[in-house]
């Protein structure tokens, strides 16, 4: 849950949403859906991904350089949409900014998997990072120690949407089903995305998968809290949702193509996005 009990935003405030790359957009197309009315600020730490390979103290490092940056720019709330960076910083975020809520992907997807009627045998799919971690794993332990966790890192798969290349359906669909074979045998109830890259192969993961298996996604799951959080404290936005602005920015110099993938991705016809330095 948020780590701020206080009151401390005006309703025009922008959302804060941080990921490594392109990820986080997932984060950002729940907040069109959920809450159409808000300002949003998005940074990509793109000149320093993927995230997952790197050491944990890096991801710390550049995790909070960042969400200081964010912070700055006067967000009411910053959503870490990037597991590995909650896995790696989300203590040391909130130890450091303490004025706004700061929400992580781990607790907020362990919540929604246990929300699933009968989900025992769950499977993770994430980052080297997050899952060497066992995040997931070592939280549904505590909350529900009779479920079963395997966990998996679908590499090629996360490489390729870490960098928006989902273009070729039939080799998406090909390591899609590579990479759901760690879990054959398995009976799964349910199958966490612990990558939010993970979201833009969602629907050739459903076709796989089929109707006996949940894919959860925290980053609609975070949305949804920070929603709640926000309504207690009078904080949400209520312009028309034609007035919201989307501020969409990156560390690395490829604002082209991010340009493009997030137009495609979000489906705004006009949107620009803006290379930035965050230390």
């Amino acid at each position: 849950m948020p780590n701020s009990d206080e009151k401390n935003c005006s309703a025009n405030q922008p959302i804060g949403v941080f990921d490594a790359g392109p990820g986080g957009l997932a984060v950002v197309k729940y907040l069109m859906a959920l809450l159409p009315s808000e300002n949003v600020l998005y940074l990509g730490d793109t000149a320093r991904q993927p995230y997952g390979p790197q050491p944990t103290e890096i991801v710390r490092s550049n995790t909070l350089e960042c969400c200081t940056w964010m912070a700055a720019q006067g967000v009411k709330a910053i959503l870490i949409g990037c597991n590995t960076a909650s896995v790696a910083a989300l203590e040391a975020v909130r130890e450091k900014i303490r004025h706004i809520p700061v929400l992580g992907m781990i607790e907020p997807g362990v919540r929604a998997s246990l929300r699933e009627p009968g989900s025992q045998k769950i499977g993770v799919w994430g980052t080297e990072l997050t899952v060497n971690s066992h995040a997931y794993k070592n939280k549904l332990a505590t909350l529900t120690p009779q479920a079963q966790v395997i966990e998996s890192v679908p590499v090629t798969l996360l490489r390729l949407a870490e960098k928006g290349q989902i273009q070729d359906k039939a080799r998406i669909k090909a390591l899609v089903e590579e990479y759901l074979k760690p879990f054959e045998g398995f009976d799964m109830d349910s199958l966490i995305f612990g990558c939010t890259d993970l979201t833009c192969v969602r629907q050739e993961t459903a076709e796989a998968l089929g109707d006996k298996v949940t894919i959860i996604d925290p980053a609609e799951e975070v949305v949804v809290e920070i929603r709640d959080w926000l309504s207690a404290r009078d904080c949400l936005n209520q312009q028309l949702a034609a007035e919201r602005n989307y501020r969409i920015c990156i560390s690395g110099s490829d604002t082209k193509n991010f340009s493009s993938f997030t137009r495609e991705f979000l489906g705004i016809e006009s949107i620009s996005v803006e290379q930035v330095e965050t230390n």
